[in-house]
């Protein structure tokens, strides 16, 4: 077993691509990807949106926001509530 196992293995692909106003820096797109994977041996999907600029000195620069799904519990609700008690319960 490596030392270090992997964290997430990721596939996916892109969604659309969208073309915004220029600053004053570089060109500006806006990235929508969908993917799906594990992430700790746990299976995922996951969709991205992100915004990069395109610098005139041919760099990068880019954020954005990821909204992860996944299965957290197997069984019917009654299990569940035994596993994750409501407060004041």
């Amino acid at each position: 077993m490596p030392d270090n196992p992997q964290f997430r293995d990721e596939t996916g692909k892109v969604a659309g691509i969208r073309v915004l106003p220029p600053t004053a820096v570089g060109a500006h797109y806006e990235v929508s990807l969908s993917t799906k994977g594990t992430l700790e041996g746990s299976n995922y999907n996951s969709l991205w949106t992100y915004t990069q600029v395109q610098r005139n000195d041919c760099s990068i620069y880019g954020q954005g926001d990821e909204v992860l799904t996944h299965r957290a519990w197997r069984g019917n609700l009654s299990q569940r509530e035994r596993l994750c008690p409501r407060q004041g319960s």
